[in-house]
């Protein structure tokens, strides 16, 4: 990093860190604070833990300019694992559901989910993410058992390239706006890809024989299951609701 003393004194320049697996963003932002001697710094756009890629950092005068930098595009290279949920959205958490021993989607399945979320889509912030309900960040509510409804937020998915597909990984390139949760993206592409997951008073009511919401899978005949793995239906997609065809548990 090249620094530059402005007009008032103060250093100030921006740092772009390759962040490594294992370090969150705050975590690298405070390192880089010591190891540089700032009393002011701040970063460019969380990363997640498990996440590795450039983090800027920027020191003194420069942190004005961060809030530009978290209004631009955002490109990722995820791999997925499909076949399984966890608590966390990813690989961190406990599994939940376990679809591993059910047919794997076939390639044309995972190129319409891929088509489906794309573009403009509402996606529903994990619990385990930095957003605060009343100053409280929300992963700090999921450790402690407490789920909180949060409200969609509107995002855009500019594109989405396949690059592999060797069940069960998948890897992605996603190009995306601000606020973009790659995490949930995946999910929503692994339900749209050929399953449903529902939780249980969905599956209540499809037992019943009522349609429930599945605005995020793909139209036409999908297996069905519920939140522990169970499979529970056979049904149908079709403008954004599931229609039972045929329910195997009640």
């Amino acid at each position: 990093m090249q620094r530059v003393r402005s007009a008032s004194g103060e250093w100030f320049g921006l740092l772009l860190l390759d962040k490594p697996a294992g370090l969150s963003s705050n975590r690298a932002l405070q390192s880089a604070k010591r190891l540089f001697g700032a009393t002011k710094a701040g970063h460019g756009g969380s990363l997640d833990p498990l996440a590795t890629g450039m983090l800027p950092v920027f020191f003194g005068a420069a942190t004005r300019l961060a809030g530009h930098l978290l209004d631009a595009r955002k490109t990722y290279r995820v791999t997925a694992k499909l076949g399984q949920a966890t608590t966390t959205g990813d690989a961190e958490g406990e599994v939940t559901a376990d679809l591993s021993h059910e047919p794997k989607p076939e390639l044309e399945r995972i190129a319409a989910a891929l088509t489906a979320c794309t573009g403009e889509i509402d996606q529903i912030p994990p619990m385990f993410s930095a957003l605060k309900r009343e100053g409280v960040p929300l992963y700090r509510l999921a450790r402690s058992g407490i789920v909180v409804e949060r409200a969609p937020r509107r995002v855009t998915i500019e594109a989405l390239t396949l690059e592999r597909y060797e069940w069960p990984a998948l890897t992605l390139t996603v190009r995306c706006s601000k606020g973009t949760y790659v995490r949930t993206l995946v999910e929503d592409l692994a339900y749209a890809a050929g399953t449903v997951e529902l939780a249980a008073p969905e599956a209540i009511r499809l037992a019943q024989g009522q349609a429930v919401p599945a605005p995020d899978a793909a139209a036409g005949p999908t297996k069905v299951y519920d939140l522990d793995g169970r499979f529970i239906a056979i049904g149908t997609v079709s403008n954004g609701l599931l229609r039972p065809d045929r329910v195997f548990q009640r």
